[in-house]
């Protein structure tokens, strides 16, 4: 949320707690959506490393190789996240709904 103070712009972060976050280093999410059930689903790229070659420094070089960030590719996750005792609510049998006009 950003507020502004006169000349001067204040931001701070709206979720005072309730984030995602991964201990995985290769969790790369780019995308979020709420699903038509009511959960959560985010596309996650899952690479270790997002930097074109040409801009890798010796030092990260060396880090991505130590640590493997280098593979594996094309292996994408898709996630979906609910509360544990959240259960889905049943979808409408569309074919047996009434038209409405």
């Amino acid at each position: 949320m950003v507020k502004q103070n006169g000349v001067i712009l204040e931001a701070n972060d709206p979720i005072q707690e309730g984030s995602y976050a991964s201990t995985d280093e290769r969790f790369r999410p780019v995308h979020g959506v709420m699903g038509p059930d009511g959960a959560l689903y985010i596309a996650d790229m899952y690479h270790g490393i997002v930097q074109h070659g040409s801009y890798m420094t010796p030092y990260l070089k060396e880090q991505t190789l130590e640590r493997g960030l280098d593979l594996p590719v094309h292996l994408g996750r898709i996630w979906r996240i609910v509360p544990e005792d959240w259960k889905p609510e049943p979808f409408p049998k569309l074919a047996e709904e009434a038209i409405q006009n």
